[in-house]
């Protein structure tokens, strides 16, 4: 599985389309856990969080950051 956001970058090493992208593995039931430190240097605001699997889009939700 791949979960993608701007909220991921100088984070990660991967990207999916241009996107910083982490991998995860589904698990029983299809469930999955990533965890993740964001940049200290990564602005507040809102961003987009995106997850694809085998070629499919699972949605979208977003990720509210603060400082």
């Amino acid at each position: 599985m791949t979960i993608y956001s701007r909220a991921f970058k100088g984070v990660t090493r991967h990207d999916f389309g241009g996107i910083p992208a982490v991998y995860a593995k589904t698990g029983k039931h299809d469930r999955f856990s990533r965890r993740l430190t964001l940049s200290k240097k990564l602005k507040a605001g809102r961003y987009r969080i995106g997850a694809r699997c085998g070629g499919g889009n699972l949605g979208h939700t977003s990720l509210k950051v603060t400082k």
